[in-house]
């Protein structure tokens, strides 16, 4: 998985869905700090195949390269 893309993607999906940081990590069940980690391209390590399987699904569209 390519860190830096996915976190490019995020952070544009959660933008135009106008989702705060807050309601989407609540939604993925990993804090606040752990998805601006992620949004910054750092790596998460909460973050598994569901979470990101469950982002896909909210936004409708691939993050993972």
């Amino acid at each position: 998985m390519d860190i830096a893309v996915l976190a490019r993607r995020l952070r544009v999906y959660r933008a135009e869905h106008r989702v705060t940081q807050i309601a989407l990590a609540r939604r993925l069940g990993i804090s606040q700090t752990a998805l601006s980690l992620l949004e910054a391209g750092k790596p998460v390590p909460q973050l598994d195949d569901a979470k990101l399987a469950h982002i896909q699904r909210t936004y409708n569209k691939q993050v993972i390269p």
